[in-house]
């Protein structure tokens, strides 16, 4: 049964903030950092900040982009400093998957140009039951599977696809959440804002 974005919200609204971890203060950054730099993890990223005056018309055809919400300056900006951030502190990418939607495919594109787009990482809100199922099972087998060695997987989606996946609701937009496969698990590690990207470049390394 398909529900409506508004009443999703509602039967969602008190996972917030119980189920997530903490931002991370600055030490312990650094010490994430340091991690993600030896590779093992699995970075999913919720797409950077959109205009919300704009909204998703047409779930079919997914290239065109003037029917669908996508980034605000303010999101090509997140964008942009995440994918410096990545450079600069030479955090390895094996694979960077991104759903099929303009906002995630942007913001994969500012971090790597060699992204993978997989259609099964699309908005998975208002499908139905068989569909929804299939594409959460999809993603959390993609956030259990181990990176090869010394590098990391990035995965650029939605808020729905974690939360029906992993039971977490990514708040904000921009938000990374990183996970440690490890034999028939993944753990949630920590979580990284949009804006400590630019504290954690200003950092001595």
């Amino acid at each position: 049964m398909k529900i409506s974005f508004f009443l999703y919200l509602f039967l969602h609204a008190s996972i917030s903030m119980a189920q997530q971890t903490s931002p991370l203060p600055t030490s312990s950054l650094h010490e994430l950092v340091t991690q993600l730099q030896k590779g093992g993890y699995v970075i999913y990223f919720r797409h950077a900040k959109t205009n919300l005056d704009q909204m998703d018309t047409d779930r079919e055809k997914l290239n065109d982009c003037s029917k669908q919400r996508n980034l605000s300056d303010e999101g090509k900006q997140q964008a942009k400093l995440i994918g410096q951030a990545f450079k600069t502190l030479k955090i390895k990418i094996n694979e960077l998957y991104s759903s099929p939607y303009c906002r995630c495919i942007d913001t994969a594109h500012a971090i790597s140009n060699n992204i993978i787009i997989d259609k099964n990482l699309r908005y998975l809100l208002g499908l139905d039951e068989i569909n929804t199922n299939l594409l959460s099972e999809y993603l959390k087998k993609m956030i259990l599977k181990q990176p090869t060695s010394n590098t990391n997987t990035v995965i650029v989606s939605h808020t729905a696809n974690l939360q029906e996946a992993m039971n977490l609701w990514p708040e904000p937009e921009g938000v990374a959440y990183i996970f440690k496969p490890d034999s028939h698990q993944a753990q949630l590690v920590g979580k990284i804002l949009p804006k400590q990207w630019a504290e954690i470049t200003e950092q001595k390394w």
